[in-house]
């Protein structure tokens, strides 16, 4: 079966998870210039802070909502 070549917005919505420790990063990417972050229920201090893998990079995420 013969598929075609997508284009960009085709590969959207994206939903990514990150994890380190008990931590969790949620991030929903609904089109290539725009990316949402889920904010969390509180149970992290503000003060926490968390390197997660995003992509090839540690991104670092607090508390803080």
């Amino acid at each position: 079966m013969a598929t075609s070549p997508k284009s960009g917005c085709e590969e959207f919505p994206v939903l990514t998870l990150a994890f380190r420790g008990d931590h969790a990063i949620v991030h929903l990417m609904s089109d290539p210039e725009r990316t949402f972050l889920l904010v969390g229920d509180g149970t992290v201090p503000s003060g926490a802070e968390v390197e997660a893998p995003i992509g090839d990079d540690l991104a670092v995420f607090t508390g803080v909502v």
